[in-house]
């Protein structure tokens, strides 16, 4: 797919907002990470995108995250069309 149109660029852009969107919670101190997640595949869908999976890991482990956990990592993939994105974000709480 060409990611010139103007729409598809704003689709693939929203992807990273709804990691950092992610990310600001969990920096605020949200530990509810699977709310997070779904909440987060919901709004991604609803932007027009088909999430391949959404987590949020341990930075260093990449194992699903726990609350002793204090480095983060939001790890998303979702297709627009046929093409695949992909982001990752590092949170500290």
């Amino acid at each position: 797919e060409n990611l010139n149109e103007p729409l598809e660029k704003l689709i693939a852009e929203n992807q990273l907002g709804e990691i950092k969107g992610i990310g600001d919670a969990l920096a605020a101190g949200d530990q509810d990470f699977k709310r997070l997640i779904q909440a987060g595949k919901q709004q991604l869908q609803d932007a027009g995108l088909q999430p391949d999976y959404l987590a949020i890991a341990n930075s260093a482990t990449l194992r699903p995250a726990t609350r002793e956990d204090s480095h983060l990592v939001i790890l998303a993939a979702a297709f627009l069309g046929s093409t695949r994105l992909i982001d990752n974000l590092r949170v500290s709480v």
